[in-house]
């Protein structure tokens, strides 16, 4: 049974840590857009995970809210639908930290390829899978939520 006491807890960590990521976050997507050294391959990707991670902590930042207004109590349908955002960008943010490592490895074992490549293509081809993986993940949960709504 989940006390007073945890709840707080978790109150805290939530606001504390959408509060500070959301700020570092911001500082990596500014520092990006106004340093052109910075916007080369792995800076431009990490400035789209900075960009997924902002949202899945506007997610929990809607959690901290919800919970502190004592809105947990909602339909079924309401809950998903106020969801489904982080089912979609909680997958392409993995993704996305996946894409970081593999650029690294790219990087440092195929340097010619990796300098030669355009930047945009390189970053396309790198992100679309993630974008694909979150439609695939809201896809599977819609066609989920379907049969339950269906039964209730």
């Amino acid at each position: 049974m989940t006390t007073s006491t945890d709840l707080e807890i978790i109150r805290t960590c939530l606001l504390f840590f959408a509060i500070v990521g959301t700020f570092g976050n911001l500082n990596i997507l500014c520092a990006t857009y106004q340093n052109r050294s910075l916007r080369h391959k792995c800076g431009i990707l990490l400035a789209i995970l900075a960009t997924c991670d902002t949202f899945c902590l506007l997610n929990e930042l809607q959690s901290f809210i919800r919970m502190t207004l004592k809105l947990t109590e909602s339909t079924l349908r309401a809950c998903f639908w106020a969801n489904i955002s982080y089912v979609f960008i909680e997958p392409i943010e993995v993704y996305m930290i996946l894409v970081m490592a593999v650029d690294r490895l790219i990087a440092i074992n195929f340097v010619v390829f990796h300098r030669k490549i355009r930047h945009r293509r390189y970053i396309a081809i790198m992100v679309t899978p993630g974008i694909a993986i979150g439609f695939i993940f809201v896809n599977e949960k819609i066609k989920a939520a379907i049969q339950i709504f269906e039964l209730n």
